[in-house]
């Protein structure tokens, strides 16, 4: 009972300093919920305290998505607060209690549902997609080329931005701009066996993160050449990163990352970047690093 009480505590306490936060940053909850692409009638039960609207893996996953864009929290206050959640889930259990059925209306209805790696549909997608892609590359490795390469733009930053951007109308996961972590940043090109690979060790990731929650993809078309690109190293610890490109046109999937990890995203002309620890990354756009800053949220244009 008394380590329940201690729970409790924990979560109303966390709740609490995201409300202050935001308040604090002069951001409503809608500002919050085009963010993280969370309901805003979810995010204002939240800050009220009243954590029974859903169950709780999908309460908990909201909540971290919220804190990871104050960056606020970490891991041994939302594994406090998963405890806190299961005790409720627990006193709310008895006989006569009313059985909920999700089946007409699921929680996560707004978000359009990650299709498993391990189901045979996904795999006869997957096989389609590696032997189209091997057919492309191998026609225009034996095609002349008709016409000069495009020259890339470089455009270096002038500042940096300090108020933050509300671009995210939806919440959008297209698979061919999620950014792999790598070990090493040679180069841009990559070899069309190891795609399987790296899709794996991002979901594995997502997955951990977000708490048994699956995020969406949508499938959208990809541009056939990308005009900019950021590269995102992890220095110290963990921190979030999220990245937003053109406007929400593709919204890449935020998370925790670990030291030595380093991402690459791509855009046409604009980056919107959040970073939980800034101190704990480097950034470098268009191979160009940026200086070192001290704001959450950037915006390259």
């Amino acid at each position: 009972m008394e380590a329940s009480r201690e729970s409790n505590f924990s979560l109303e306490q966390l709740v609490g300093a995201l409300k202050n936060a935001r308040l604090q940053r002069n951001m409503s909850i809608d500002d919050v919920s085009r963010h993280v692409g969370v309901n805003r009638d979810y995010i204002e039960k939240i800050e009220e305290g009243n954590f029974s609207f859903l169950p709780g893996v999908y309460v908990l996953a909201y909540i971290k998505e919220y804190a990871g864009l104050l960056g606020i929290g970490n891991e041994d206050a939302f594994e406090q607060c998963r405890q806190a959640l299961l005790s409720r889930k627990e006193q709310r259990i008895s006989p006569d209690a009313p059985n909920t059925d999700w089946k007409d209306k699921h929680p996560l209805d707004t978000l359009v549902s990650r299709p498993s790696l391990f189901s045979g549909r996904a795999l006869l997608i997957l096989l389609s997609l590696l032997v189209v892609g091997g057919l492309f590359f191998a026609g225009r490795m034996f095609l002349p080329f008709s016409s000069s390469p495009e020259r890339a733009t470089i455009i270096s930053p002038d500042a940096l931005l300090e108020s933050d951007t509300a671009a995210v109308a939806e919440r959008v996961f297209d698979k061919g701009f999620i950014p792999v972590t790598e070990s090493s940043a040679d180069s841009l090109s990559r070899d069309t066996t190891k795609s399987a690979t790296q899709e794996s060790v991002r979901s594995a990731l997502i997955a951990k993160e977000v708490s048994l929650l699956a995020d969406s993809s949508k499938s959208s078309s990809q541009p056939q050449s990308a005009r900019r690109s950021l590269e995102v190293r992890i220095l110290e610890d963990q921190t979030w990163v999220k990245v937003i490109a053109d406007d929400s046109a593709r919204v890449y999937a935020g998370g925790q990352f670990k030291k030595g990890d380093v991402l690459r995203y791509e855009a046409r002309s604009k980056f919107w970047v959040n970073i939980g620890r800034p101190s704990y990354v480097e950034l470098y756009l268009d191979g160009k690093k940026i200086p070192p800053f001290s704001q959450r949220t950037l915006v390259f244009q």
